[in-house]
């Protein structure tokens, strides 16, 4: 396993990043829901009425009457649509039939048909278009912004995974280099007691060959307990549960090899401008800040008058068959139409003035965030920069001090055997190289973390690694 399939592995296992999808998908759904504010609605009813009541017109000297019967079948229709300029359509249609014994009746049956249309168009309003799709465009932005918390979750746990995949790997070499000191330890402890024996070793020489392999036994032991601790985190990181490879009794098996890290060459000014543009923080301030402009425009124009233009017009027919009626309607031989203009204004408009006053705040508040998250991208930038460089010096000295430490253990080695050195220097040589070793593990892990920490910042750590996570 490459720290690559590690970070892929911990998309798929991360519980964080399952609840921000999560989150992300709701605010998707939540725009779909503001598109239904302009979507057509169709209403339809039918309605039958029946009567019977006794008829002033038909009293007799026995003080009886006759009934009068009414029944009355109707059915109405509509259509309505709000614009996204702000006008409101509504298309009513309606039909009724109805029968009565009533001798006052001139039709009957009688039909009876209208159809029409009714608009209401807001004046002051109309001028801002995008008042009345700020519910929309609020919508989009938050999914906007959903998408950018979610991305930088997963910045977040990318690069957590290959820092801890790294210092595993740091934590089992550290581990084999004190197994092999302590190997060296041993196999000098046993020429210290060869020696003994034939009288060409001193007592204190074997006790500090006693004492120096105890001392790495014990540097074993905490090494072991160490990359155990590490690992289990980095399982649980990667795989979401500790249990899942002890239980089927495979081996954790890590590449150890070190990618070829590459200093950048690119003038401060340029990566500070694509990391204001590609980083999931400062895309998610910009599109706060778009938010609330868009909150403080819609408030001011609260703060206008309501002028209200309505105007409707409906055509009706009556008949006593249905064909007739409906032609009276589409002629247009009985229209009636009629106009009103409304305005409507608080008195004093606290509310208005109020809720300006606090969208305006807001706006200028995102506008320092954008200020304060630029000058925090150049810190982090210029830090990761000179963290970087330091750390690819620091392997490229340490490595020729390993090498050094490495040919002078050898040296010592060679000297101890035919008595030239004590086992105290001969010890001392050995922890030297150890140290040595230790020092360029960790110069090599921290060259790797600081670019990984650099390509955060720059907010190009997704493209550059080839990762792309499943919407």
């Amino acid at each position: 396993m490459g720290p690559l399939d590690a970070a892929r592995l911990s998309l798929e296992h991360n519980l964080g990043l399952k609840v921000s999808k999560i989150s992300r998908d709701e605010k998707e759904g939540l725009l779909t829901k503001a598109y239904g504010k302009f979507d057509w609605t169709a209403s339809l009813s039918s309605q039958y009425d029946y009567s019977k009541t006794p008829s002033t017109t038909s009293l007799t000297e026995s003080n009886s009457s006759s009934a009068d019967i009414s029944r009355v079948l109707a059915h109405a229709a509509s259509l309505k649509k709000t614009f996204q300029f702000g006008t409101e359509l509504e298309i009513p249609y309606s039909y009724s039939r109805t029968f009565s014994n009533s001798t006052s009746t001139l039709f009957n049956p009688a039909y009876e048909p209208s159809f029409g249309f009714k608009l209401s168009q807001p004046l002051l309003y109309s001028l801002t278009p995008s008042y009345f799709t700020k519910d929309l465009g609020l919508a989009h932005l938050n999914q906007k912004i959903a998408e950018q918390e979610h991305d930088e979750k997963i910045n977040d746990t990318i690069l957590k995974t290959m820092q801890l995949y790294w210092e595993t790997i740091q934590a089992s070499e550290s581990l084999r280099i004190k197994k092999a000191s302590f190997e060296n330890a041993e196999k000098n402890l046993e020429f210290a007691k060869a020696k003994r024996s034939v009288g060409r070793a001193s007592l204190t020489d074997l006790l500090e060959a006693q004492a120096q392999t105890a001392k790495q036994n014990e540097a074993v032991l905490r090494a072991q307990d160490a990359f155990e601790s590490k690992k289990a985190e980095f399982v649980l990181q990667t795989f979401g549960k500790i249990q899942d490879k002890a239980k089927n009794h495979e081996p954790l098996e890590l590449d150890s090899r070190f990618p070829e890290i590459k200093v950048q060459d690119k003038p401060e000014k340029i990566l500070l401008k694509e990391a204001l543009h590609t980083r999931p923080e400062s895309r998610k301030i910009a599109l706060s800040i778009t938010k609330a402009e868009i909150e403080r425009n819609a408030a001011n124009m609260d703060r206008l008058p309501k002028i209200t233009l309505e105007g409707e017009s409906t055509a009706r027919g009556l008949a006593l068959n249905s064909s007739t009626a409906h032609k009276d309607v589409f002629n247009g031989q009985f229209t009636s139409w009629g106009a009103s203009i409304t305005v409507e204004q608080p008195v004093f408009a606290y509310a208005a003035r109020g809720a300006y006053k606090t969208k305006a705040l807001r706006l200028e508040q995102e506008e320092i965030k954008r200020e304060q998250n630029a000058r925090d991208v150049e810190l982090e930038l210029r830090k990761y920069l000179r963290e970087l460089q330091t750390e690819w010096q620091r392997v490229n000295a340490l490595s020729k001090a390993a090498e050094a430490q490495a040919m002078a253990f050898e040296g010592k080695s060679a000297e101890y055997k035919i008595g030239r050195i004590s086992t105290f220097d001969l010890n001392r040589t050995l922890e030297a190289k150890e140290q040595a070793e230790l020092d360029l593990l960790g110069a090599r892990v921290a060259l790797q973390n600081a670019n990984y920490r650099l390509k955060t910042a720059q907010g190009t750590l997704l493209r550059d690694l080839g990762i792309i996570e499943e919407k």
